[in-house]
């Protein structure tokens, strides 16, 4: 089911070559020439931002999707980076009930290749998912900035998606919304999967 769903990915490079014959560089290998690696700016955690829940302090956004917007965060608890994404504020109540229930669920993940999903907490009537702070970028962003990958790069980058779906399968738990931009990639160019417990939202057909 993965291969079919990111076929599109290196469809145009594999029209007449074997994906047998094809190997990657090692996890955890050097970047190297041609690779899906890329450095990374380093965000700086300053003492500015607002705080919330008490505990955590939100910093710059550095995303959004159908579900609201996505800002990095310092759990001032653990001195640690986290991901805060706040709901949309015109959520119906039966969405945020819908979306809570795979989320717990998400939370007793715990795998290389899947974004850890901290907490839950509201502020007033907005409601807030804490999760890992993942830096990189996302695989639609490299698919949009150099084209289709080669099977080369491809093939260990399944490779690896394809173990953490199938963890998180066994752990009972279906992400729903597989896709390019929910697959982030490191400074090494090893993906990790976001936005388990959130699948689809309100008309969202992309997936």
């Amino acid at each position: 089911v993965l291969f079919g769903a990111l076929h599109f990915m290196i469809a145009p490079l594999t029209v007449g070559r074997r994906w047998g014959a094809c190997r990657g560089p090692a996890v955890g290998a050097s970047p190297t020439r041609g690779s899906l690696a890329t450095p990374l700016p380093f965000t700086h955690v300053g003492a500015g931002g607002t705080i919330l829940g008490g505990q955590y302090r939100r910093l710059g956004q550095i995303g959004s999707s159908v579900h609201g917007a996505v800002y990095e965060g310092l759990d001032l608890s653990l001195d640690r980076r986290v991901a805060i994404r706040k709901l949309r504020a015109d959520m119906r109540a039966a969405d945020r009930e819908r979306l809570l229930g795979p989320a717990r669920a998400a939370a007793k993940l715990h795998h290389g290749g899947v974004v850890s999903l901290y907490g839950v907490f509201e502020e007033g009537e907005t409601l807030y998912l804490v999760a890992e702070f993942a830096p990189g970028r996302t695989l639609r962003d490299i698919l949009a900035s150099k084209g289709p990958l080669s099977s080369e790069e491809a093939l260990p980058l399944f490779r690896l998606v394809a173990d953490a779906l199938d963890y998180a399968h066994g752990m009972q738990v279906a992400h729903g919304a597989i896709r390019a931009s929910n697959i982030m990639l490191d400074a090494e160019g090893r993906p990790k999967i976001v936005d388990f417990g959130l699948g689809r939202g309100p008309g969202d057909a992309s997936a």
